[in-house]
């Protein structure tokens, strides 16, 4: 069935698009990152949540977290990792089920060191936080940006005119 006779039968009509609407549709980026911001945002909070599982797993297993001192990871100064060992201390500060922040381990009791999916969490999720940081950068720019062609310049020249047209490849 053609699409006017489907458009038709439920009572709709074809918007009918103005000048470069159908190729704003078809070749900009604007779909594509609205999805890609979508999606960073989802991830971003994804991202957020393993770091709170996390510091719950610690707090379950009456974890000894010496690993998230900022000595430990200031000798290794990647920002991701500095940044997911800060959060993750954020997340247990006063928590009574964990020793290695505020107190220090004293008795023969639970393990020395944390388990390695744990006590590396920042080493292994610091990498994911520095490459959404670097698509969050990108999708900024991209948000902020034109992908139209041509370009018209619409500030004032030397001579008092403007308006002048550009033609590029922003697309």
């Amino acid at each position: 069935m053609p699409s006017s006779e489907a458009l038709k039968m439920s009572g709709l009509f074809p918007s009918g698009l103005g000048p470069k609407e159908g190729l704003g549709l078809i070749n900009g980026t604007a779909p594509s990152v609205a999805l890609a911001s979508l999606a960073l945002y989802d991830t971003q909070q994804l991202t957020l949540l393993s770091q709170m599982l996390t510091a719950f797993a610690s707090e379950s297993l009456a974890g000894n977290v010496e690993w998230a001192h900022p000595f430990i990871h200031a000798t290794r100064p990647y920002t991701g990792q500095i940044e997911v060992a800060a959060n993750i201390r954020r997340f247990l500060k006063g928590s009574k089920f964990v020793v290695g922040l505020e107190s220090q381990k004293t008795s023969g009791d639970g393990l020395c060191q944390d388990r390695y999916s744990i006590r590396t969490a920042p080493q292994w999720i610091g990498p994911y936080i520095e490459d959404l940081l670097l698509a969050q950068h990108q999708l900024e720019v991209e948000l902020n940006s034109t992908s139209d062609n041509p370009l018209v310049d619409t500030s004032k020249q030397d001579d008092g005119s403007s308006g002048k047209v550009y033609s590029g490849g922003n697309f």
